[in-house]
């Protein structure tokens, strides 16, 4: 299962209070999240604060494959099938020990992983070209 605490876009909560989380359960082919814009998530933003999370259940083949050809004209983002939050962090519970699954290109196996943004935690510099 997942629990993602939802913000509103732009919008943190004060520093007071703190969001409810959402917990969405199932087995998911594919739990993605991003920091920036990609096609699968166009309105991630840098500077936000949040990370775009995504969840597509095991559509199939002939579905997932449907699903997949309607990202580049954004057309998933409507789609039932494509769960999608803006979230600060993200637990993920997997269902059984001998899950594995892969972040970042580590391999993970049925352990909880947490994902948490960290707004400002590093300054990037680079040349002015």
């Amino acid at each position: 299962s997942l629990k993602a605490f939802n913000l509103p876009p732009l919008h943190p909560p004060p520093a007071n209070s703190a969001p409810e989380p959402e917990q969405v359960e199932g087995p998911f082919l594919i739990v993605g999240f991003t920091k920036t814009e990609k096609q699968v998530s166009p309105n991630a933003h840098l500077s936000d604060g949040c990370m775009d999370v995504f969840a597509i259940p095991n559509l199939g083949h002939v579905g997932l494959a449907d699903l997949f050809l309607r990202v580049g004209s954004g057309g998933h983002l409507s789609d039932s099938r494509f769960r999608h939050w803006k979230a600060t962090s993200l637990q993920i519970f997997p269902s059984s020990s001998s899950d594995v699954f892969n972040i970042d290109g580590e391999v993970m196996e049925g352990g909880r992983t947490e994902v948490e943004v960290l707004p400002r935690a590093c300054t990037v510099l680079c040349a002015d070209w």
